[in-house]
This record gives structure tokens, sequence and C-alpha cells, in this order.
């Protein structure tokens, strides 16, 4: 299997999962900065920074992961994609 097939096949396998993409904010980039003056201390990056942010900001207090940096925010609960059970949402 080459490349290109195996990349149509992770794509196949992520529309498994629950998909909302949400645009990122002037709001939410306000936000990231605090939490990561708050959270660096606990090796969160930026970028995590910028997604908790953006989920805070729209109410959302679950994300599907296997970044366990998001178990640092308080505010998320993460689930591991290897736990998840699409039938059980």
């Amino acid at each position: 299997m080459g490349e290109p097939e195996k990349g149509v096949r992770l794509y196949n396998e992520a529309l498994k999962y629950p998909l909302l993409i949400l645009p990122i904010t002037k709001d939410d980039i306000v936000l990231a900065i605090d939490l990561f003056n708050q959270y660096k201390h606990n090796g969160v990056k930026p970028r995590d920074a910028i997604h908790a942010a953006t989920l805070k900001n729209n109410g959302i207090t679950e994300l599907l992961s296997a970044d366990k940096d998001f178990d640092n925010f308080d505010f998320l609960m993460r689930i591991d994609p290897l736990d998840y059970n699409p039938q059980n949402g």
C-alpha cells in the first residue's frame, strides 16, 4: 500500500469519530495566552492552549485526543481515541 492509499485509509478512520471544526477567534487567542501562562509549568504548549481556549469559549468540555497534555486543563475531559466507542458517543 502506497502513501496516498495510507492517507485515504487514515481519513476514512477519522470519519468514524465525531468531528467538529471551529474557527479560532480573537477571544480564543486572548484566552489561549492566559491558559498558556497558567499551564506552561505543566508542559502545555501554545498549540494545546489555543485548542483548549477554542473549546472552552464554545462550551465544549470533552475532547477526543491521544495527547495527554490536554489532561492538564481542569475544564476539559480528554477521551483517548483507543477508549472511544462510537455506539456510546
